[in-house]
């Protein structure tokens, strides 16, 4: 039984680099199938690709501020490098979700060989290679690897750092760009300032604090590359936290007169949440943002496999630093999101998701060697197998074919395309329910004109404003105008009322009369007369 375990591990050692390049080649094609058309484009994302379009087109951002460090376009002020990364796509395949999301996939694609390297350093091969595999086909990283938002950039990033800061233990230069690659990872998003603090120094404190380690040249020389890259996004904290913290202040833990006791035990609350929530299998969010129903952000079969991971760590390797420095890490991973209103907000806790499958990794393969030596070691191994395979293989067929995609089945995308190609002969163009920035991406909508007139005739209602009698807008159509509406296809009992004019929508006859009283409160008894629509075909 010895040999055939053995055997396994020859495998692995001789076939090393065939395996993992297979295991990159498939994880790449999954994350660019279907790169512009299984997740609706999200107001956030639009932001990103539009800003970057801006930059790309005029310089500007689109209030007019040349090159800025922070961008504050949708009313917030985000650190602006994925604005910046995002870039090159949009410059090579225009404005579009493609554009938008290609530099995303391709680091985390990126991911999995650093992944590797990384587990390969602080364990073996063969938990190196089921690591890769966990990340390859996770759902959770999969998400978040194809969508344009800031966590794609900033969770590669952090496993970035973690990977120069072991390799500095072989070579202390690596320590250098650990610092260098912690300090730029907080102009993606503020909240990694926490998350690059606590890792970078952490592993200082744990492995370079002993002897003269930490009066070494390159030990010194990697704290002060982390602190000057990090020291203007620190002044702006101290000498503009108003504006540079807009957002955080928004959305922070707070609440009437919620005091100082309160907060703290609002914000452990939302840690514990979070904490109990790393083992999420099927749990969505309070936005609905869990990856792909039925799958949660981790599979059914990680659980026991965690469970196992985490009590072998905590028993037989306890003493070892690197076990110490990956328990940190998934420690503190819920600390920047528990400062927040909303726990279980997936787009805010993403720091564990390269811990939770080393672990799993590790899990599995101690599990492996605990039964090696069972009669039915091969049986019992081939079964975990397998349950692995029948708890996977379904999610790519869910991803591809079935995802739910809540904004696109109502043509949301077709609207604003037919709006901005049918507008020249109208006054003024309405477009519902959408906001200004999704408009202005999908339809490529000059930056420059934005930068001057803003939208000039084009009016967008947000989708945000949906509620059961419809959506409420508060512009109100001059009937003497020459007016085209395009609506995103909603149901009919979410047909909009707000309305009253001359309007136009594809499918229907010119010049349809539709009468709508603008009626602030939504009540739809106060609406009067209610015209069913016929608005964009429903392309699903």
């Amino acid at each position: 039984m010895g040999k055939r375990v053995k055997s396994r591990r020859d495998f692995i050692e001789r076939h090393e680099t065939r395996i993992i390049g297979v295991i990159i080649l498939i994880s790449l094609l999954m994350r660019l199938y279907g790169l512009g058309s299984i997740h609706a484009i999200t107001g956030d994302e639009a932001f990103i690709g539009y800003e970057a379009y801006s930059i790309l087109r005029t310089g500007k951002d689109t209030t007019g501020i040349r090159t800025p460090v922070f961008f504050r376009g949708s009313g917030e002020n985000r650190p602006g490098l994925s604005v910046y990364a995002t870039i090159p796509g949009i410059a090579l395949f225009g404005p579009s979700k493609f554009g938008l999301r290609i530099t995303v996939a391709l680091l985390g694609s990126a991911a999995i060989p650093i992944l590797y390297l990384l587990v390969k350093r602080i364990f073996d091969r063969r938990t190196a290679v089921a690591s890769s595999i966990l990340l390859a086909f996770s759902p959770w990283h999969l998400v978040i690897s194809t969508q344009a938002y800031e966590v794609g950039y900033y969770t590669f990033l952090t496993l970035l750092g973690v990977y120069f800061c072991y390799k500095s233990l072989d070579n202390d230069r690596h320590l250098i760009l650990a610092g260098a690659v912690f300090g730029i990872s907080v102009y993606f998003h503020l909240k990694m300032v926490i998350t690059s603090v606590l890792l970078f120094m952490g592993f200082i404190l744990l492995h370079k604090t002993r002897g003269k380690e930490i009066f070494k040249k390159e030990t010194a020389t990697a704290l002060l590359v982390f602190a000057l890259l990090t020291a203007p996004m620190a002044y702006s904290i101290l000498t503009s936290k108003d504006m540079v913290l807009a957002r955080y202040n928004e959305v922070r833990v707070q609440g009437g007169d919620m005091n100082a006791i309160a907060k703290i035990g609002s914000m452990g609350r939302n840690y514990l949440t979070y904490m109990t929530d790393t083992l999420f299998i099927d749990k969505k969010d309070k936005w609905g943002r869990t990856p792909i129903s039925p799958y949660g952000r981790l599979y059914h079969m990680q659980l026991p496999f965690i469970i196992f991971g985490l009590y072998i760590m905590l028993g037989e390797r306890r003493e070892d630093k690197e076990i110490k420095y990956l328990l940190f890490w998934l420690l503190i991973s819920p600390i920047p999101a528990s400062l927040l209103e909303y726990a279980t907000h997936i787009q805010r806790y993403v720091e564990s998701v390269f811990v939770l499958q080393i672990i799993t990794a590790y899990g599995i393969t101690s599990f492996m060697d605990r039964i090696k030596k069972h009669k039915h070691a091969n049986t019992m191994a081939y079964a975990v197998l397998g349950l692995f395979a029948l708890n996977m293989l379904p999610f790519p067929t869910v991803y591809y074919k079935m995802q739910p995609q809540e904004y696109e089945r109502y043509g949301l995308e077709r609207a604003a395309t037919y709006a901005y190609e049918n507008a020249g002969t109208y006054d003024e163009v309405v477009i519902a329910p959408i906001n200004n920035v999704i408009f202005s991406f999908v339809s490529g909508f000059d930056p420059g004109k934005y930068q001057e007139n803003g939208l000039g005739k084009f009016k967008t209602c947000d989708a945000h404003n949906i509620n059961s009698f419809g959506f409420t807008c508060d512009y109100m159509m001059d009937k003497s105008k020459k007016v085209l509406v395009t609506f995103v296809n909603q149901p009919i009992e979410t047909a909009p009322l707000t309305f009253k004019g001359t309007i136009k929508a594809p499918g229907t006859e010119d010049n349809v009369t539709w009468l709508y009283e603008y009626t602030p409160t939504g009540d739809k008894n106060n609406t009067r007369e209610l015209h069913q629509f016929t608005a964009l075909p429903n392309p699903y």
